[in-house]
């Protein structure tokens, strides 16, 4: 029997192709949550993203008001100002696809930062066993021509994961990809990336508990029963 001898080009070849090829698997595998911090019943997290240098940003808390509340409470556009942190202005758009919630905004950036904006669609959907609402939210940069006076914001993917655990309280999975454009470093943006979506979910907390909200009723979105409890994965 003869022996077959590679030649050292190939081997080469061979270990670049191995070594390629483990990067990219291990470059492209989601890496786990890392707890930042806990306050106000408020759990945030982040991980690295990808295929960007700005982090996801992860937020966990429960709300005490039905899931009905709270979906009237998100729909409700022209009120974003008054919860989430730096909106300028929000305004429905009605020209938008069926089951789509579209409108556009604007985010008042600290001097010397130019201020935001952005166009954004949003499909809402209840699942009817579980009746768990999954809310997300798509920034469109190129529906609208850019705004003088205003950076355009490029991306922006926001999931909301809304579980009821009783009639009145509901179980909050906050989830952000983002990248608010211009110069600004990532290294800058990652330090700050938390302190808005947190003072926005606190400011949603206590507004959702108003008796418009309340009192609302949402088309095709329903409140679970008074004898059915729903349980998270924490405590099943």
């Amino acid at each position: 029997m003869h022996s077959t001898s590679i030649p050292p080009g190939l081997k080469y070849c061979f270990l670049l192709g191995f070594i390629i090829s483990f990067l990219n698997t291990a470059t492209g595998q989601e890496q786990d949550w890392a707890l930042k911090k806990s306050e106000d019943g408020i759990l945030v997290y982040f991980r690295k993203s990808v295929d960007s240098k700005i982090n996801e940003l992860k937020i966990e808390t429960t709300v005490d008001a039905s899931i009905v509340s709270v979906v009237a409470l998100m729909r409700d556009v022209p009120a974003y100002p008054d919860w989430v942190m730096n909106c300028k202005m929000a305004e429905k758009i009605e020209a938008c696809p069926e089951n789509t919630n579209c409108y556009y905004s604007q985010v008042d950036f600290p001097w010397p930062l130019s201020d935001r904006d952005f166009f954004a669609r949003n499909q809402l959907k209840q699942d009817p066993q579980t009746m768990v609402v999954v809310s997300k939210l798509t920034a469109d940069p190129d529906f609208l021509p850019e705004q003088k006076g205003f950076v355009r914001i490029p991306k922006m993917e926001i999931t909301w994961i809304l579980t009821p655990i009783a009639p009145d309280q509901v179980k909050i999975d906050y989830h952000l990809i983002s990248d608010p454009g211009g110069k600004l470093p990532s290294w800058l943006i990652n330090l700050a990336i938390d302190k808005g979506p947190v003072t926005s979910i606190k400011r949603f907390k206590e507004m959702v508990q108003r008796k418009q909200y309340q009192e609302a009723v949402v088309p095709n979105i329903r409140n679970i029963s008074e004898t059915t409890r729903y349980y998270t994965e924490e405590e099943k």
